[in-house]
């Protein structure tokens, strides 16, 4: 069977997909790009730059003068202790919060 030149849906779907072509091929002459959209992300590539690559003032291999080795030491050994002692729990004193008024 072939479609019936006089179906009303025959001519809308050609006419249809001919506006649809005709908004794709005028797409193309769209203007150029603003300021704005030109640089549109430029900040994220940035920081994401700034992280990546190291930085020259880190490069520096000479020790930080307000550290010794024995403070130094000491505060590593701190922190790798602290994760296999949990802190001790601070008491929690509630007073009137969260009880139910009694008439």
């Amino acid at each position: 069977m072939h479609a019936n030149p006089s179906s009303p849906h025959g001519p809308r779907l050609s006419t249809g997909l001919q506006t649809l072509l005709l908004t794709l091929a005028l797409s193309g002459c769209a203007t150029a790009p603003s300021l704005i959209d030109r640089h549109f992300g430029l900040a994220v590539q940035r920081a994401q730059a700034q992280q990546a690559l190291p930085s020259p003032l880190r490069a520096s291999t000479a020790p930080v003068a307000d550290t010794d080795g024995v403070s130094a030491d000491a505060a590593v050994a701190r922190y790798q202790q602290s994760f296999q002692t949990p802190a001790a729990l601070s008491p929690v004193i509630n007073v009137g919060f969260g009880t139910p008024k009694t008439p």
